[in-house]
């Protein structure tokens, strides 16, 4: 019986195959890039697939059903719109994070800094769905999700004019503008 060395059992087209993954396994950002890119446009694909119909929700009383309906669609339109928006931030945590690994240090991996980014979009997602659902109830919303009332259209109008001139919003910005704070503590 003859043995069949590793060398001639597996075809060129395979080693190159094999030589081509592990070269984008020793790049990690274009890992990163590549899944972050993924996700993002799976959102978007889901967004334009559903298109106007993406949440036909009654103007009456929600049930269980509706309020998962629109806690889906937000949480949609959170990854779609906010994960490409931290794909620099994620790309240097996962700089950060390789430098700690490669120092013996302990260190976060990268998908769970991103599903934590994630998870607060989502929480966001859970808050919008229910505001929403009061509102509906409410009747203050239209079916096309337009203020069905001046009154709290104009609130709106008033309480966004009103932020852009407190202290909170500058504090805010002073932090949020450049996430680079942890990075000087985590280096």
């Amino acid at each position: 019986m003859t043995r069949v060395d590793e060398t001639t059992a597996t075809s060129p087209r395979s080693s190159g195959r094999a030589e081509a993954l592990g070269r984008l396994l020793g790049r990690p950002q274009l890992l990163v890039l590549g899944g972050v890119s993924g996700l993002a446009a799976v959102a978007w694909w889901d967004l334009l697939r559903r298109g106007e119909a993406m949440c036909p929700l009654p103007m009456g009383p929600w049930l269980w059903p509706e309020l998962g309906m629109a806690i889906v669609m937000w949480s949609v339109m959170m990854v779609a719109m906010m994960l490409p928006s931290a794909t620099p931030t994620i790309l240097m945590f996962g700089g950060v994070t390789r430098r700690r690994q490669l120092e013996g240090r302990p260190a976060v991996p990268v998908a769970v800094f991103t599903l934590g980014y994630l998870a607060v979009w989502v929480f966001y997602a859970i808050v919008a769905a229910a505001a929403q659902w009061q509102l509906h109830r409410l009747a203050l919303l239209s079916p096309s999700m337009a203020a069905a009332s001046p009154a709290l259209a104009g609130g709106l109008l008033i309480a966004a004019g009103v932020y852009q001139w407190m202290p909170f919003k500058a504090a805010c910005l002073s932090h949020c503008r450049s996430p680079l704070w942890w990075r000087r503590t985590a280096a």
